[in-house]
This record gives structure tokens, C-alpha cells and sequence, in this order.
């Protein structure tokens, strides 16, 4: 028997080692790419699920992967429940993108949230392991990031208001619980905000987020209505009452209470 001929089953097995390897691995990349994020636990009317380039319709119960899209119809609304127990409240007429949800080492949790239209409320879970979650939440031109918290963040875009006469496209947030820092992804020398609970900013096009205001009070406006014209600066606002207003209801028909 020649040496080449002595080497050759070592050949076949070292080929089937490696084929073996190659395909495990694509078989952990792909589990990657479907990353389970978390379930949608309510679904209410037309509402639709976008992934991996096919359109379904959620139904309850679905696993929802990171990278899927959300759109409620009109009268609709989906509640996603991810997996380390935030909640994601989408209301009717929104567009929602799951970007990111990885759970670190010591179950510290990474959560990216896209807001491509509507309105979104967010309830973030704290845990006593993982501490303060990272949690955002991205619009067009805004980042509203979250230290443990519960609160709104609502994106028009083709809109007008009141002494921005050639802005059409505004990020609001609005505060419950807790502390959400904004900023402008447009502008990124543009000063960020902090917002505690009870208060309420907007972000105009490429300004700098408004000085927060109390929810309800002139200058505020809540979702969808803030009505201050002053851009706000980098330092914190002042604090918030000893009983702050209550945050404002949602949009008519988006299926959740106030």
C-alpha cells in the first residue's frame, strides 16, 4: 500500500470533520438570526407581522424574533412581552421594529426598540440580578433611553405645529415612571434632556429636544401636542410635583386603557 493510499480514509474523515463544523456553524448563525425576543400576549384587530420578507397576520401567541416588524391597523393594537418581562404596548396605526434584545452576562439586559411611526408605550422590567436594563427606544430623529421606567414615545412625521413652520416631523415623550433621557439622532451637537415621571418633551426635526414640561400644563401638550417652542439644554429639569398628573390617555381605538 503507497503512503497516499494509507492517508486517504484520514483525507475522508479530516473532509467530514470539517464539512461537520462548517455545518454547525451556519447552523448557530442562523439560530442567531431568529433570536426569540419575546411573544405577542395581546393582538386586537389588523395587525400585521413582517419578517424575513414574508407579511402574515400576528395572531396571539406568536413567537416574535429580533428583526420582525409590527404594524397595527387602524382600531388596532399588539402587546409584545419580551423575554426578560418589558412590555411593549403598540397602538393603532404604528410601525414597530424589534432590533435588538440580548440578555448579557449576569442577565443584564440590551434592548433596542425601533419607533418607525405611532405610538408606543413601554414598560421596562427591572430585575434584582441584571439591574438597570439598557433600553431604547429609536425613532427617525430621536433616541429616548430609559433607567428603569414606563413611558410613551410617539413619532409623527408630515404634521404641523405651531411656530415650526417648516418641521413636519416630531418625536414626543412622555414620562410615567422613572427617569428617559432624549436626545436628537439628527443633531448630535444638540444638547439631551432628561425627562422624569410626570413630564413630557418633543423633539422637532433636527432641534434639540424642548425644555421637559409638566404633562397637562401649558408648554406641555402631552403625546402628540407638546406646544413649547423653546429648545432645551443639558441640564435636568426641575423636579417633578409631589403628585404628578397622570400620563395622557392614548389615541381613540388603540385597544388599552389609560
Amino acid at each position: 500500500m503507497t503512503p497516499e493510499e494509507e492517508y486517504r480514509p484520514h483525507r475522508v474523515a479530516l473532509l467530514a470533520a470539517t464539512a461537520f463544523a462548517i455545518a454547525t456553524l451556519f447552523a448557530f448563525t442562523n439560530a442567531a438570526l431568529a433570536q426569540t425576543a419575546g411573544t405577542a400576549t395581546t393582538v386586537q384587530g389588523q395587525v400585521q407581522l413582517q419578517r424575513a420578507g414574508a407579511t402574515s397576520n400576528l395572531a396571539q401567541g406568536t413567537a416574535i424574533q429580533v428583526g420582525d416588524r409590527i404594524v397595527t391597523g387602524p382600531n388596532s393594537s399588539a402587546t409584545i412581552t419580551l423575554s426578560d418581562q418589558s412590555r411593549l404596548e403598540i397602538h393603532d396605526s404604528s410601525t414597530v421594529t424589534i432590533d435588538q434584545h440580548l440578555i448579557g452576562a449576569g442577565g443584564r439586559v440590551s434592548t433596542q426598540i425601533g419607533l418607525v411611526s405611532g405610538l408606543l408605550r413601554s414598560f421596562v422590567h427591572l430585575t434584582s440580578a441584571g439591574g438597570v436594563p439598557n433600553f431604547s427606544v429609536h425613532t427617525p430623529n430621536a433616541i429616548a433611553a430609559a433607567r428603569g421606567t414606563t413611558y410613551d414615545t410617539d413619532y409623527r412625521a408630515g404634521i404641523q405645529r405651531p411656530g415650526y413652520p417648516n418641521c413636519a416631523k416630531f418625536t414626543d415623550v412622555s414620562v410615567s415612571e422613572g427617569v428617559v433621557e432624549v436626545r436628537n439622532t439628527l443633531n448630535t451637537s444638540a444638547p439631551a434632556v432628561e425627562v422624569q415621571a410626570g413630564y413630557t418633551t418633543s423633539v422637532p426635526c433636527a432641534l434639540a429636544p424642548l425644555q421637559p414640561a409638566a404633562i397637562g400644563t401649558t408648554g406641555g401638550g402631552g403625546v402628540g401636542g407638546f406646544t413649547g417652542v423653546s429648545p432645551g439644554g443639558s441640564s435636568a429639569p426641575p423636579p417633578p410635583p409631589l403628585s404628578p398628573p397622570p400620563p395622557p390617555p392614548p389615541p381613540s381605538g388603540g385597544g388599552f386603557p389609560g
